[in-house]
């Protein structure tokens, strides 16, 4: 993952949860409910954690885009056998 933000520094990636979940949700006004999560139970309380973005790999928006039109590239680990490669989701 290192290695692909540092072969792409133009690109401006949201770093933290909080981050990623802001710009769904606030910017492009997407529900959490379609959001990437993964539900934490606890044996302590009763109640779970729900938590978006667990793989952490890198994403970013397109800046080259109409704001109209919002593109945003998710990146994803392939075997040994792949380069550097953009997996994109539209």
């Amino acid at each position: 993952m290192v290695d692909f933000v540092l072969s792409h520094p133009e690109y401006k990636y949201p770093e933290t949860e909080p981050d990623k979940v802001s710009y769904f949700c606030d910017q492009l006004k997407v529900a959490n409910s379609f959001l990437p999560a993964k539900i934490y139970y606890s044996q302590k309380t009763s109640q779970p954690t729900v938590r978006y973005f667990v793989d952490r790999f890198p994403m970013f928006p397109d800046s080259v885009t109409s704001s109209v039109l919002s593109v945003v590239t998710f990146t994803y680990l392939q075997g040994p056998e792949a380069g550097l490669v953009l997996g994109v989701y539209r």
